[in-house]
């Protein structure tokens, strides 16, 4: 058998040579590529989670939006109960006006709405400007004789020589005035007396005059009073030396 040549020749050196280069370019292609491919997945999924983030970020957006609505509806709550106090306050300033001037008319014998005064007037005077009284009785425990003028919603009490001795106000302004209001306002009374369903309270006004306040129970709440009428008076007035009366203090 003849010995088999297995020498290579230079060009086959050459051409294997270049096979093993294609290969080992190829195998560098794909490994590069496949790293491309896993740095995009990467980068997908670090996009993902930034989206994830951001969409995070827009619910807590979104909850301060929420607690700022929520923070609105408090303040106009909060306006609205402002608002009330701030009523409440102007009814209560409006109530302490009038008591004030009811005070300071009372140590000059007068009321609000009446220009005739106690103790220096009489009945005589009143008829010369306002007519004859729409009514006229004697009243003995007040111990005098009282005058009726419905239309100025005045009532005078006279006592001898037709003096006025008291002064009674029906004022439609009165029904706005509380019992706690007057106490607040005046502190207490000298003098408190329940009389009919009603509660009348007194006070001093000055040397010669009393203010005598009459209360009624409210239709909408027992426990609260309002103002009904009040009367300045002249307790001097209704003295009757000769019948060794005292009269009247309250």
């Amino acid at each position: 058998m003849d010995k088999i040549n297995c020498k290579i020749s230079d060009a086959e050196w050459i051409v294997i040579g270049t096979v093993i280069a294609l290969c080992l370019v190829l195998m560098v292609g794909c490994s590069s590529k496949a790293k491309t491919l896993s740095d995009n997945s990467n980068s997908t999924n670090s996009s993902t989670n930034t989206t994830n983030t951001n969409s995070s970020a827009t619910n807590n957006v979104t909850n301060t939006v929420s607690t700022n609505s929520s923070s609105g509806n408090s303040v106009t709550i909060s306006s609205g109960n402002d608002s009330s106090e701030a009523e409440q306050q102007t009814q209560y300033d409006s109530q302490r006006i009038l008591v004030n001037s009811i005070t300071t008319l009372a140590q000059q014998g007068k009321i609000i709405n009446c220009d005739f005064p106690a103790k220096t007037t009489t009945i005589e005077d009143v008829m010369a400007k306002w007519g004859k009284a729409d009514k006229s009785e004697g009243v003995p425990q007040a111990k005098g004789f009282y005058f009726t003028y419905s239309k100025y919603n005045v009532v005078f009490g006279t006592g001898k020589g037709d003096l006025i001795f008291e002064v009674r106000s029906f004022d439609s302004r009165l029904g706005q005035i509380s019992l706690s209001t007057v106490n607040n306002i005046l502190g207490n009374p000298a003098y408190n007396a329940k009389y009919n369903g009603q509660k009348i309270i007194g006070y001093t006004a000055g040397k010669e005059y009393k203010i005598l306040f009459v209360f009624v129970q409210s239709t909408k709440d027992s426990n609260y009073y309002i103002l009904d009428h009040y009367s300045v008076l002249y307790p001097e007035g209704t003295v009757n030396n000769m019948g060794n009366d005292p009269g009247r203090q309250w």
